[in-house]
């Protein structure tokens, strides 16, 4: 058997971070890369160095790391995608010294699977804040490792866990709809720095859940508003909190029914990489899930207390329009009123009809001086019937009641002889 002693030429590399999954319940987060392999014989060992190692190693100051040197400062400083590059961009060549800057992963050589990708999984501590450094170094099947120097580094970061406060929201029933505010505090300028915020151009964002009738588990709730939050006026004290406001319409917020509100902020997305580079050949390391070179979304907030209201037409309800008043074969008079509201399932109360019958008398339709009959008006139903035994009626009135026990406008109908 001949092997070609050669070493293989490891896979490009770019200075894109490259996101581990969250932190999980036992306080580690995964790390799953992918890469292509030349042929199914080759094998890989894997790396790992530690930002803070690597930048005294090669002499980096905490700010160049931190885009703080002196001159106007990087346009994302503090944060890991501007320490990823630097460190990148100084990697040197400095012999077999350098690999005593980093821990070996696997002994065994990871192997290419039949489609010759390469997937290689390494669980890291969960709460690891600066970046870790992969070399991924190629081995022949005749054991020998390209030259370490010259296999790129991979820059890799477990998410920020970092979450705001949860923030206040209020909300106020309008004749439109309801406008819904939300007050988003601890948003300081320290925090939003380490994720790029201005210069990334991406803000602080929030949504809302809205529910209807009583107070449910947030996480349940569907959100029906997302967007970035809008920062204080220039000049504005510390404390000022970051805002959001919009109204949702008299169509998304029926009468007389609870809606609640729930809000969430988070910070803005961290960002991937300090430049702004072409994304890397298929060739390239990448993660084994998600898209290669995508910012990552921070963590929402703890949710905002309940904040509930209720609209309420300002008038009574108007007089019904749709009667029908008949005289039936069997003697008995049948009332039929239509076009009545909607009645939401989650309405607070409902709507009701109230009849008062008219029977004949000398001087005209009266009256009995009996209370009236309350229909009520179920959700989802329009119309409402009402039988009259005695068959006396010669004409009814009739109004509505609505949620709130506001008696409405009355209107009349006479009877009609089939």
């Amino acid at each position: 058997e001949v092997l070609d002693p050669r070493p293989i030429v490891p896979p490009p590399t770019a200075p894109v971070l490259v996101w581990t999954g969250r932190l999980d319940p036992t306080g580690q987060a995964e790390l799953g890369i992918t890469w292509p392999a030349p042929d199914l014989t080759v094998g890989y060992r894997v790396y790992l160095g530690d930002q803070r190692c690597l930048a005294e190693a090669l002499a980096i100051p905490d700010e160049v790391l931190t885009g703080m040197a002196p001159g106007p400062p990087h346009p994302l400083h503090h944060t890991r995608a501007l320490a990823a590059d630097k460190i990148c961009e100084a990697d040197p060549v400095q012999g077999p010294a350098e690999k005593g800057l980093f821990t070996l992963l696997n002994e065994t050589p990871e192997k290419p699977d039949r489609d010759r990708i390469v997937r290689f999984q390494h669980r890291l501590p969960g709460g690891l804040r600066g970046v870790q450094f992969l070399r991924i170094v190629p081995v022949t099947p005749a054991g020998t490792e390209a030259p370490f120097g010259t296999c790129g580094l991979v820059p890799v970061a477990v998410p920020l866990e970092d979450r705001p406060p949860a923030p206040a929201v209020d909300v106020r029933a309008e004749a439109s709809g309801v406008r819904v505010r939300v007050l988003a505090y601890g948003l300081d300028a320290a925090a939003l720095t380490r994720f790029g915020y201005p210069r990334s151009g991406k803000a602080p964002q929030f949504r809302v859940r809205r529910g209807r009738g009583g107070v449910q588990d947030s996480v349940y709730i569907p959100v029906v508003k997302e967007g970035d939050l809008v920062p204080p006026p220039a000049g504005a004290p510390a404390d000022t909190p970051w805002t959001a406001e919009f109204v949702e319409d008299a169509a998304a917020t029926p009468a007389f029914v609870r809606h609640t509100y729930v809000a969430e902020v988070r910070f803005p997305p961290e960002p991937v990489q300090a430049e702004a580079l072409a994304e890397p050949g298929p060739l390239a390391v990448r993660p084994v899930s998600g898209r290669f070179g995508q910012d990552a979304d921070s963590r929402w907030s703890p949710p905002s207390l309940p904040a509930s209201t209720t609209r309420v037409p300002p008038d009574a309800p108007a007089a019904p329009a749709a009667l029908a008043a008949e005289k039936q074969a069997d003697g008995t008079v049948k009332l039929r009123v239509s076009d009545l509201p909607a009645v939401h399932p989650k309405t607070i109360a409902t709507y009701q009809l109230a009849v008062w019958k008219q029977v004949a008398a000398a001087d005209g339709p009266r009256l009995t001086g009996e209370p009236p009959v309350l229909l009520a008006l179920p959700p989802g139903q329009q119309s409402v019937e009402h039988v009259d035994a005695t068959g006396d009626a010669v004409a009814f009135s009739v109004a509505l009641i609505d949620p709130l026990g506001r008696l409405g406008a009355t209107s009349e109908v006479t009877v009609t002889i089939l």
